[in-house]
């Protein structure tokens, strides 16, 4: 018995001892690999220091333009592509807007910016304005007021030497969008200008990309106006000893006039239509004399209010082609009171029938000359025209309206000859 325990205890002696063994070799690679580990990365971060020792530029390559060794000035080839207008404000002569800026210069310094191995090197603008130089390309008709943010930027160096810089803004531009003459159907031309803020003309000069002016497809949607065509350019400009090339995106713009056709245009001539109604009216029943006064005078007083509010909402700049209207519809239905009145002292003092007769008359003579006068209207919408518009309508419903009343008077006249 005592020889078995012997036995027993020798075998697990033996078994404890394997297992220890087995543990410690396994163990071996693991502190291997963790005391290799920190040699690997520090191989890996001595190599980065190296690469990047290897792409710091001189303080030239940062501070001085491409060619400044020479006598031309660098070109820098610019783009503009509007993604969405963010608001007018007419009075105000601004607008906002969501646009792309694309620069694109060579510079040969900057091909060491691009890794060993790679065909191009992509960086932040502001970690790549550290190493390479920078046109310094900014808005300047931007507003004094909320100005222009840049949302995105980035730079990309290609292996020719060629330098690509995009950028995403946000921008509040004045712009002098001109008059409103031929409101509601007037067209604007609105710019977006950038210039270097650093360079003068004999050290930069831009060039309009060939690509064109691209927008987006809902650039204008819930906008006043409708996106017509985009121009871009460059131009000189000196002012004294200030020389600048300046580049322009150049937006032609049509004002959407269905909302003021509706809401502006269609109340002016149903308030005039309803004018007329006084003459349909029967004459000679007294119950109906009130109707036919209050028809003419109500309408008046309403055609007053819809021109007060009308010029409170978008403001009047002198002879447009909206007062030219307004004007209009206010001398067709004040000489409506008028003629309506004068209708009923011919049939109280001279005679019913030619009364009646006169009724029948201006049904058909005043929506005559408001339609030709709505035909000179919207025939004639350009700005330069709109002033002899104006003289145009107010010739032609005085000459109307008073050649009336001369032939009514003449008639009158002949009546009482004849009694």
């Amino acid at each position: 018995m005592t020889r078995l325990l012997t036995v027993l205890a020798i075998v697990l002696i033996t078994i404890s001892q394997a297992k220890i063994e087995l543990d410690s070799e396994v163990s071996k690679p693991k502190k291997k690999a963790e005391k290799t580990k920190p040699k690997e990365e520090a191989t890996a971060e001595k190599k980065a220091e190296s690469i990047v020792k290897d792409v710091q530029p001189n303080k030239e390559d940062t501070l001085f333009r491409p060619g400044y060794k020479g006598d031309k000035p660098d070109e820098v080839e610019f783009a503009m592509h509007l993604k969405k207008f963010l608001g007018f404000e007419e009075h105000e002569r601004r607008f906002g807007c969501d646009m792309v800026l694309s620069l694109k210069w060579t510079d040969k310094r900057a091909i060491q910016m691009i890794p060993e191995g790679a065909k191009t090197a992509v960086m932040p603008s502001a970690e790549a304005k550290k190493k390479i130089w920078m046109p310094d390309m900014k808005i300047t008709n931007q507003a004094l007021s909320g100005g222009s943010q840049v949302v995105s930027s980035m730079v990309e160096v290609y292996q020719d030497g060629t330098v690509s810089k995009v950028e995403r803004i946000t921008a509040r531009i004045y712009a002098d969008m001109g008059g409103r003459r031929a409101f509601p159907f007037d067209k604007k031309h609105v710019q977006v200008r950038i210039a270097s803020a650093t360079l003068m003309l004999d050290g930069l000069k831009l060039v309009p990309s060939k690509e064109g002016v691209e927008t987006g497809s809902d650039a204008f949607i819930g906008a006043p106006f409708n996106y017509k065509s985009g121009t871009l350019r460059e131009f000189e400009e000196v002012d004294g000893l200030l020389r600048k090339s300046r580049g322009e995106l150049d937006i032609l713009l049509a004002r959407a006039t269905a909302p003021y056709v509706f809401s502006i245009i269609v109340p002016t001539i149903l308030m005039t239509s309803i004018s007329w109604g006084a003459f349909f009216i029967p004459i000679a029943v007294p119950p109906y004399l009130m109707p036919r006064i209050a028809c003419t005078l109500v309408t008046f007083l309403a055609l007053l209010t819809h021109a007060i509010k009308i010029e409170s909402s978008w403001g009047g700049e002198g002879d447009t082609w909206m007062d030219a209207v307004q004007n209009a519809a206010t001398i067709v239905v004040f000489s409506t009171v008028l003629l309506n009145v004068f209708v009923l002292t011919v049939e109280k003092w001279v005679d019913t029938d030619m009364a009646a007769k006169m009724d029948s008359e201006l049904r058909k003579f005043l929506p005559c000359v408001c339609l030709l006068v709505g035909t000179l209207c919207f025939f004639i919408t350009s700005d330069a025209l709109i002033p002899m518009l104006a003289m145009a309508i107010r010739l032609t419903l005085l000459c109307a309206i008073i050649g009336y009343f001369a032939f009514c008077m003449i008639r009158i006249k002949n009546f009482e000859k004849k009694d």
